[in-house]
C-alpha cells in the first residue's frame, strides 16, 4: 500500500466530517475512540472508520452528547442569562461540583491553591473558580434540583418501582427512615439495577403508621403511580409486616419481601447463640483490650514469640460489633489461629495486672480448653461460605435472582452446613 508521504496529519484531518479525525502533536487521532491512525495511508483509516467498534462507539458518544446537550440547556435556564461565556463557566463550575458531590470529596479540596491552580489550567471554561464556600451556597442546591428532576423523569418512565425501606439510628439516637426506589434496566447499556435513595425522615416513634405514613409521602414527591410499586422490601420486623397491611389497599399490585440479607443475618445469630462459650470468649477479650492499649502490645509480642513470627505478623482480633454481621465470625477465625496459646497469656497477665472479671472469666473458660478449642474451630471452618455469602450482600449492586440462586442452593446443603458438633 502506497504512502502519502506529503500528506500532514492536519491535512487527512480536513478529509473527514468535523468531529471523525483530529491532530495532536504530530499524530493523528480518531476523535471517536482516542486512537492513533497512520495518517499518510488512506486505506487504514477508512477500514478503521467501518469497524463494528467504532460505529457502536461514535453511536454511543451522539447518544451521549444529545443527552448532554439537553441537560446544559436545564444547568442554563436554572442560572439568570448573563452572556455565553459566562453560561459556558457556570456549565463547568456546575459539573465540577456534580462531580465532586457524586464521588463524595469534600468541596473544601477546591481551596487546595495547588488543585486550584491545576483546574483553573486544565479545565475548559472553568476560569476563576470561586471558593468551596461560594461554591457550596450557590451551585449544590442547583445540582440537587437539577438531578432530582432528572429522578422524577427516570421514575415517571418506569415500568415498575420497587420500594425499599430500614431504619435505623444515628449518632444522637433518632430514629432515621431510609426509603429508597430500585428501577428496571431500560437499556442494554445497563447491566445492573440501580437502588437509589430518595429520602430520609427522621421519626418520633417507629411503628407500623408512621411508616406507612412515610412511604406514601415520599410515593406522593416523585408523583409515583401507586399501580406500578410492585415489591415492597423491609426487614423481618412485625411492624414492617403491619406497614404492608396498610399500604396494601392503596398498592394493589405491591407484593412483600423481606430482605434475603436480614434472613440470612438471622441464621448468624442462632450461631452466636448457640455457641455460648465461645460468645463469651469473644466477648472477654473484647474487654480486656478496650481500655489497656499496653496490653494489647503484650498480646502481640507474646504471640509472635509463640509462632516464632515478626510481631508486624501479629494483628490484634477484630472488635466484633453485632450490627456488622461478619464481625463476630471474623473474630472466631482469629481465636482459632492462636487459641491454643491463649491460657499462657492470660496466666501472664494475671501475674502483672489487676484481675478483672474478664480475665477471670477467661482463665475460668481456657481451664479445660479442648472443648472451646473444637467449638471454634467447628465454627472457622463451617461458616466460611456462610461469611462469604453475607459479604456479597453487602454490595451496592442488585442482584436478586441471583441472591435467590445462593439461597436456595444453601437450604439443598451444597454448602455442606451441619446443624450439631461432631462427637468429642
Amino acid at each position: 500500500m502506497k504512502k502519502a508521504t506529503n500528506v500532514s496529519c492536519f491535512d487527512r484531518a480536513k478529509q473527514y466530517a468535523k468531529g471523525t479525525l483530529h491532530a495532536d502533536d504530530g499524530r493523528l487521532f480518531c476523535t471517536s475512540c482516542n486512537v492513533t491512525l497512520d495518517h499518510t495511508r488512506k486505506g487504514t483509516i477508512d477500514r478503521h472508520l467501518q469497524t463494528p467498534f467504532h460505529i457502536e462507539k461514535r453511536k454511543r458518544l451522539d447518544e451521549e452528547s444529545e443527552v448532554r446537550a439537553k441537560k446544559q440547556a436545564t444547568i442554563t435556564g436554572s442560572f439568570q442569562k448573563v452572556t455565553d461565556s459566562r453560561d459556558a463557566r457556570n456549565i463547568a463550575h456546575f459539573e465540577l461540583v456534580e462531580a465532586f458531590t457524586a464521588a463524595n470529596i469534600p468541596l473544601n479540596k477546591l481551596d487546595h491553591p495547588k488543585l486550584k491552580e491545576y483546574l483553573q489550567t486544565n479545565v475548559k471554561n472553568v476560569g476563576t473558580l470561586p471558593s468551596s464556600s461560594q461554591l457550596r451556597n450557590h451551585y449544590v442546591p442547583k445540582v440537587f434540583d437539577v438531578n432530582h428532576d432528572e429522578f422524577k423523569a427516570r421514575v415517571a418512565a418506569a415500568s415498575s418501582i420497587v420500594v425499599v425501606t430500614d431504619e435505623a439510628s444515628d449518632s444522637q439516637d433518632r430514629f432515621v427512615l431510609h426509603v429508597l426506589f430500585v428501577l428496571p434496566v431500560t437499556s442494554n447499556d445497563e447491566t445492573q439495577m440501580e437502588a437509589v435513595t430518595v429520602d430520609l425522615v427522621y421519626l418520633e416513634h417507629v411503628n407500623a403508621t408512621t411508616v406507612s405514613q412515610t412511604i406514601i409521602q415520599t410515593l406522593g414527591k416523585f408523583n409515583v403511580d401507586f399501580n406500578k410499586v410492585s415489591v415492597f422490601v423491609t426487614d423481618n420486623a412485625s411492624y414492617m409486616t403491619k406497614a404492608m397491611g396498610n399500604l396494601k389497599g392503596l398498592l394493589p399490585h405491591c407484593v412483600h419481601m423481606t430482605c434475603n440479607a436480614h434472613i440470612l443475618s438471622l441464621v448468624g445469630e442462632t450461631w452466636r447463640k448457640k455457641f455460648d462459650n465461645v460468645d463469651r470468649l469473644v466477648a472477654c477479650f473484647k474487654a480486656i483490650f478496650v481500655h489497656c492499649s499496653s496490653r494489647k502490645q503484650r498480646y502481640r509480642q507474646y504471640l509472635a514469640e509463640q509462632k516464632h513470627v515478626d510481631v508486624d505478623k501479629i494483628s490484634l482480633p477484630p472488635v466484633p460489633v453485632v450490627t456488622r454481621w461478619n464481625s463476630w465470625f471474623n473474630t472466631v477465625s482469629h481465636h482459632d489461629k492462636y487459641i491454643e496459646h491463649y491460657r499462657g497469656f492470660i496466666d501472664k497477665e494475671l501475674e502483672i495486672s489487676a484481675s478483672t472479671n474478664a480475665l477471670t472469666q477467661l482463665k475460668s473458660l481456657l481451664r479445660d480448653d479442648v472443648q472451646i478449642k473444637l467449638e471454634v474451630a467447628f465454627i472457622s471452618s463451617s461458616t466460611t461460605e456462610l461469611v462469604k455469602l453475607l459479604t456479597w450482600f453487602e454490595s451496592r449492586h442488585v442482584q436478586i435472582h441471583l441472591a435467590y440462586n445462593r439461597i436456595m442452593d444453601m437450604l439443598a446443603g451444597k454448602y455442606k452446613y451441619v446443624s450439631s458438633l461432631p462427637v468429642y
